[in-house]
């Protein structure tokens, strides 16, 4: 069986095909998948042969939506059903074909599926070479024999199947309609027994007996004040419900990037060495991954956060721009992202969000190009969806022309005002997706606003926004940016909250609000 993770630069986001050939008919064994192709979350799966009129669509292939029809649909337009992800069990006999057209899907209205079980995918013009390459490798491989014709216009690409006889008994579908995913920013209290200056220090050893090669795991001191912390904090996330979760970000967001800076700096660079551009929390679930996956009976989904060359350039520089010191913040990074990509067995990294607080409150004095030209090459990497989290949206479309961006990420629960300067319209012109928060974390502000109603000693009950709230902002911003609100949660992170549980407890709401 060959795998071909991602092997165009062209992807916007992670995809992945498998065929794999069913033994020989006198074998008497089947191997029990024939295709898979991957995309996030939400499946499709067929057992046996594919049903009649059975085809999925990829279309728009800039935002990548994948749909699927079903139940007799004789045309490509009527009652698409968008979904992630698809498995096919044991095909027989059965045509792969790929169709492409630069018109999107309405030179292929009349194709008639009735004929024969085939698996249509239909593609975008920007995605010709991916899918050219990718077939190419195939038939390299070794994977059945393939052909190019030119019907009516627009080119195909058909793979046929050759496989033993099986018998065809079922055919079971089962489909999803595509959902919001949601997640979380990423820093998350410490339990209350931890001292924070006990942790940090171990942090900061974590970090060192990682680069010399050592099993942090095995430090008595490393285990029990940072990987035991860093564990069971990730623990109470996954138990939250969320779709995607990022690690526990209890050391300072600034300072996970800018220690290694600083490192760098007495070597005269901003760039960090790539041995050194990794998160210790990161490098951590990875090596736990197999214990978590089958302590929660998936494969992890996992959003990696860090603050960005923006944020940590106005931390170590200021506002004065000096594009050089700039474009070496943006390769560290570009490194620390890059990185911080895990794709195994237990644990894939799904998303990847550079952080970016102050822009639109204090701003480096640049000209917008040399902005977006730094974020550009800090998102300059494959393998996750790339989000960029705001807490303002006034500079927003500023970064409409970063093409490696694939997902806004701004603040409505506390700020409402932020979803009014964002449109549909805007997004859609520049083929990008939106991240809203819909409940609120500035903690600071929830605790104020409840002792000036007599509440001096809240309870994490009242500090957490109700259910019906988080779903009517839920439901509003969902209604103006439809399937282009790709990713919702909480507004920014927890790691100022009181407690694990109340941030727990603000999870698990979220959650709840969203899936009822």
């Amino acid at each position: 069986m060959q795998v071909l993770e991602n092997p165009s630069n062209e992807l916007p986001y992670p995809f992945c095909v498998t065929f794999q050939r069913v033994s020989s008919a006198g074998s008497g064994v089947v191997q029990p998948r024939m295709v898979l192709v991957h995309w996030n979350y939400v499946h499709v799966q067929v057992k046996n042969d594919l049903p009649r009129c059975f085809a999925v669509v990829l279309d728009d292939s800039d935002a990548f939506r994948v749909y699927c029809l079903l139940h007799g649909v004789s045309h490509f337009l009527n009652d698409l059903v968008q979904v992630r992800y698809f498995f096919l069990w044991n095909l027989v006999d059965v045509l792969v074909m790929l169709l492409w057209n630069n018109e999107r899907v309405t030179d292929v209205y009349g194709l008639d599926a009735h004929e024969r079980n085939y698996f249509f995918v239909l593609v975008d013009y920007a995605c010709r070479r991916f899918f050219s390459r990718y077939f190419a490798e195939c038939t390299r491989f070794g994977h059945g024999n393939s052909s190019f014709t030119s019907p009516h216009g627009w080119g195909s690409l058909v793979l046929r199947q050759q496989s033993a006889a099986i018998s065809l008994k079922e055919v079971f579908c089962q489909y999803s309609v595509m959902d919001t995913l949601v997640d979380d920013i990423g820093s998350f209290p410490l339990p209350a027994e931890v001292d924070r200056e006990t942790f940090e220090k171990a942090y900061q050893l974590a970090r060192e007996a990682i680069v010399d090669g050592r099993d942090i795991r095995k430090d008595d001191f490393l285990f029990k004040n940072f990987c035991k912390v860093t564990l069971d904090s990730f623990r109470i996330k996954l138990a939250s419900g969320l779709d995607v979760i990022t690690y526990p970000q209890q050391y300072d967001g600034v300072r996970q990037v800018g220690d290694v800076i600083h490192v760098a700096m007495t070597d005269g660079s901003f760039v960090v060495e790539e041995k050194q551009a990794f998160l210790p929390e990161v490098h951590l679930i990875s090596e736990e991954a197999k214990t978590l996956s089958e302590e929660f009976g998936k494969r992890i989904p996992l959003r990696v956060s860090l603050f960005g060359p923006l944020e940590q350039y106005l931390k170590e520089v200021g506002t004065a721009p000096y594009s050089d010191v700039l474009e070496s913040f943006a390769e560290t990074i570009r490194r620390f992202a890059k990185n911080s990509i895990l794709n195994s067995k237990h644990v894939k990294t799904e998303v990847v969000s550079i952080d970016e607080p102050s822009f639109g409150f204090q701003s480096i004095a640049a000209e917008s190009d040399l902005i977006c030209d730094v974020l550009e090459k800090a998102f300059d990497f494959q393998g996750a969806v790339r989000q960029i989290h705001l807490h303002s949206a006034s500079r927003l479309p500023d970064l409409l022309e970063v093409g490696n961006i694939d997902v806004l990420s701004f603040e409505y629960a506390a700020s409402p005002k932020n979803i009014a300067g964002v449109s549909r319209n805007l997004l859609e012109g520049a083929d990008k997706q939106v991240r809203v928060g819909v409940s609120r974390t500035d903690i600071d502000s929830i605790v104020a606003e409840l002792y000036d109603r007599g509440v001096t000693k809240p309870t994490a009950e009242q500090l957490v926004d109700e259910e019906e709230i988080i779903k009517k902002r839920y439901v509003a911003a969902k209604e103006k940016y439809g399937d282009r609100m790709t990713f919702t949660g909480p507004d920014c992170g927890l790691g100022s909250w009181p407690s694990q549980e109340a941030a727990q407890l603000l999870l698990k709401r979220t959650v709840k609000a969203i899936k009822k």
